[in-house]
């Protein structure tokens, strides 16, 4: 199973978590990191580089960017920590990458599959 870290500002990671445990019930390897106001930004990027070294073929979401949680992600990336990401969270791609997870061979194969699924992630309600 490829292991997920989300990691965005406040309190928006948690939310994710826990609405995905309530459309689908108990939820296992995923990581989840906000980046809020009375946060050391330096604190919060060690942070994100140890869940990351500590997890095999990683696959992390971001929140916006150019934000501090994506800068941190990207500074993880520069050093060759094997990993990737996807910027631009939302639920029903988080809600895919879990559904879709174990049938992965790789947290490169799974970004591909979501980046794939991302079209069908927003919609016009108007124009179904």
């Amino acid at each position: 199973m490829i292991p997920i870290l989300i990691a965005t500002h406040g309190e928006l990671a948690k939310a994710y978590f826990d609405t995905a445990e309530l459309l689908a019930g108990s939820i296992k390897d995923v990581y989840t990191i906000g980046l809020h106001h009375e946060d050391s930004v330096d604190e919060f990027a060690h942070n994100v580089e140890k869940i990351i070294t500590e997890n095999k073929h990683l696959l992390i979401f971001v929140d916006i960017l150019g934000g501090s949680p994506c800068i941190s992600v990207a500074k993880s990336i520069q050093k060759g920590i094997d990993c990737e990401c996807i910027v631009g969270v939302n639920l029903p791609l988080f809600l895919e990458a879990l559904t879709r997870r174990e049938s992965a061979q790789s947290a490169s194969q799974l970004k591909e599959i979501i980046l794939e699924f991302k079209d069908e992630s927003i919609l016009d309600l108007k124009e179904l």
